[in-house]
């Protein structure tokens, strides 16, 4: 369903709903579902077009992890890289082996400037990263979509 909702072709009629938070609503209505997954042994990596979900069960003992996201903008043909890192010293603060889910909107930011009246431009992939409570210290790297010069990046939660 997310990854109808999140079709680059339906990015316009978002313009058209009066409730200027509901592309929020939707972030976290998705990082509800996905926290609820349950990742077993391996990797989980459900791709679609339109939103990227990886999980994976991290214990101490874990080497640090690493999920890439390289998925295409708006039905561009160029791709687009995210990276989400989570390095083995912050994996010492795990007691108990937990999941950690990440999720990669790449179209997700042109949604948001779309239902949202500030003038805002969102130069890459969205990552989302549900992790456990005891996580703090991760690592999100983005490409730029638009390699211009004087944009400044934001990260929100």
């Amino acid at each position: 369903m997310a990854n109808h909702v999140l079709n680059s072709k339906s990015i316009s009629n978002w313009t058209f709903i009066q409730d200027r938070n509901s592309s929020c609503v939707l972030l976290q209505s998705i990082n509800s579902f996905a926290s609820k997954l349950l990742v077993k042994e391996h990797l989980i990596s459900i791709s679609h077009v339109f939103i990227h979900t990886m999980g994976t069960i991290m214990s101490r003992d874990s080497l640090g992890k690493n999920f890439t996201f390289s998925m295409q903008i708006n039905d561009k043909s160029n791709e687009v890289i995210g990276r989400f890192l989570l390095t083995a010293k912050e994996l010492q603060k795990i007691y108990s082996p937990s999941q950690v889910i990440s999720i990669a909107f790449p179209t997700l930011g042109a949604i948001l400037e779309a239902s949202l009246l500030e003038n805002m431009t969102v130069n890459g992939l969205v990552l989302s990263v549900i992790l456990p409570k005891e996580l703090r210290n991760i690592s999100l790297m983005f490409e730029k979509i638009s390699k211009a010069e004087g944009k400044k990046s934001k990260c929100v939660d």
